[in-house]
């Protein structure tokens, strides 16, 4: 799978490709050095970031801005990433839906643009901070209804 890509198989950037893809989750570099640091013991945090920035590049893994910070995850397609704006946890919802794929193609096709890779990102509150009563944010029967600033 590295080869094909480019990149060498080096026992730090297996490392870290493997926990990427094994955790089922978007985590931050210092998640994932927090994690193999220990185990591996020559791994630097230096090396968790630069093994991260030429999976992405390779198309291997994900990167996601979010409002807690950077996070890498794997890269299922098509998908929608639901970011916590509090607690910057983050769901991929898998979608099989033809507008999605139609919106993409009109999308790349009025830009003569060649996609790699689609997701869709979408900023709110996850269930359990929703849930919380010091919970922040508008409603999402307010988003829909175009009730909110436009950025």
């Amino acid at each position: 799978m590295l080869a094909k890509r480019g990149l060498q198989a080096s026992s730090p950037r297996l490392a870290v490709l493997q926990h990427v893809l094994g955790s089922g989750r978007h985590s931050t570099p210092d998640e994932i050095f927090e994690r193999l640091g220990p185990q591996t013991g020559s791994l630097s945090r230096a090396s968790v970031y630069n093994n991260l920035a030429a999976l992405t590049a390779a198309g291997l893994l994900e990167r996601l801005d979010t409002p807690g910070g950077t996070r890498y995850g794997r890269v299922t397609e098509p998908h929608v990433n639901l970011v916590c704006t509090e607690c910057s946890e983050v769901t991929d919802v898998l979608v099989a839906d033809s507008a999605v794929t139609e919106l993409t193609r009109r999308a790349t096709a009025a830009a003569s643009f060649e996609p790699e890779s689609v997701s869709l990102s979408v900023l709110g509150l996850c269930a359990k901070c929703a849930a919380r009563p010091d919970a922040r944010g508008p409603s999402s029967e307010s988003l829909m209804a175009g009730d909110h600033d436009q950025r």
